[in-house]
Parts: C-alpha cells; sequence; structure tokens
C-alpha cells in the first residue's frame, strides 16, 4: 500500500489529474473487505486491516500537505456502499452469524485536502 500511495504522489506532481488507488487485498489472511456474511472473524480481520490502511492513507496525506500539493489535491477515501443500518440475524447459510448486509443509500466518506469549495 506505501509503494501505490508513493506512486500516486509521484503521478499527481507529474502531472497527472486523476490518480484511483485499489487498497482491496490488504491482508492474505482476510483478503476482501466483504465481512458480513461471516461475522464471527470481522474483528480479528479489522485488527488486521486497518492499521495497516491507517498508516498508509495517513503517509499519503502527511506526504501531500508537506509537499504543498493540498491545495490542488484532493483525497477521497471511500468504499462502494455502506452496511445496513440494523443487524439481520443470518440466512440460511449461515444462520448463525448475524451480520449487516450491502445498503447502497449510506456510506462513510474520508475527504482530505483540495481548494474546492464547499459551501454548495
Amino acid at each position: 500500500m506505501g509503494d501505490s500511495a508513493l506512486l500516486a504522489r509521484r503521478l499527481v506532481e507529474a502531472g497527472c489529474s486523476m490518480v484511483t488507488l485499489d487498497w482491496g487485498r490488504i491482508s492474505r489472511k482476510f483478503p476482501t473487505w466483504d465481512d458480513h456474511g461471516d461475522a464471527q472473524h470481522i474483528f480479528k480481520a479489522m485488527k488486521s486491516r486497518l492499521p495497516v490502511y491507517d498508516q498508509a492513507l495517513t503517509a499519503l496525506i502527511e506526504d501531500i500537505f508537506q509537499r504543498g500539493l493540498d491545495k490542488r489535491v484532493l483525497v477521497f477515501a471511500t468504499g462502494e456502499f455502506g452496511r445496513t443500518p440494523k443487524v439481520n440475524m443470518g440466512r440460511a447459510k449461515t444462520p448463525m452469524w448475524p451480520g449487516r448486509d450491502h445498503w447502497p443509500g449510506a456510506m462513510s466518506i474520508l475527504v482530505s485536502g483540495g481548494a474546492g469549495r464547499w459551501d454548495k
């Protein structure tokens, strides 16, 4: 992830107007972020994934600010959907594992930098 973040910053410095990073596979043990079907391991999975994700994203944002790119670079960190507000009680194939399904109506987004107007 760190190499991807460094490459993204270098591409912006070279004049690229948009760079997309896919940090889907962070952990070998937990290769996807799709945990609603296996709620038994979600806490172990997040303990494995989040420190790596946090370190790489923080380094990218700090690097952008230290190099004075923060006024022209806008960083979005998001997924393609959120999770249902209410925990369901499992399905036929996993009746003992409660979880949260895909929920396209809401999601979390981290936004950093950029000189855009936010009052519109």
